[in-house]
């Protein structure tokens, strides 16, 4: 939903802090994006996603608190960075984990209900982002992005800190 927020609208934005070439957001988003999922699947791997689901959550975060603070190409550059870092640990990380959980006939399945959500967040989140950004503007929007941010990052970390102590109670026993 929020990356929508991003994609519908950072030309608009970049105008209005008057970014002539907005299309060097997407490139930089784009190139940290490609470098950002291999590192995060070896990392997945070797020490599991509490880690790499962090980092991930707080780029993004980072990525849309650099927007709201931007008024030319630096920080409008270095929320591009951000966002790619972030949307692609979590993107990436957030399938290899759901397609893990399920059998390898049902693999099929959840990528295409991950698909699916995230096409109708995108759709649910423009309209939605459009009308905040309507009425408070869009740095306020992307302020809100920001810290809309931290509640699947909560959601995450909790409930994935709660699993971690439930299986370390068990190998304590």
């Amino acid at each position: 939903m929020l990356y929508s927020g991003i994609l519908s609208f950072i030309v608009l934005f970049a105008k209005e802090i008057s970014i002539e070439n907005s299309e060097v957001y997407f490139l930089a988003n784009a190139l940290t994006l490609i470098v950002s999922r291999p590192y995060a699947g070896r990392i997945l791997d070797k020490k599991g996603p509490v880690d790499i689901m962090c980092i991930g959550f707080l780029t993004l975060f980072a990525a849309f608190i650099c927007l709201f603070f931007a008024e030319g190409y630096i920080l409008f550059i270095l929320s591009a960075l951000f966002l790619g870092i972030g949307f692609g640990i979590i993107h990436s990380t957030a399938i290899t984990l759901a397609i893990n959980k399920v059998d390898a006939s049902r693999r099929g399945v959840v990528n295409g209900t991950i698909l699916t959500a995230f096409d109708l967040g995108f759709g649910i989140g423009s309209m939605l982002l459009g009308v905040l950004a309507n009425y408070a503007g869009l740095k306020i929007m992307y302020l809100a992005s920001g810290f809309m941010v931290l509640i699947p990052f909560s959601i995450f970390y909790i409930t994935h800190m709660i699993k971690n102590k439930e299986i370390e109670a068990i190998n304590n026993f």
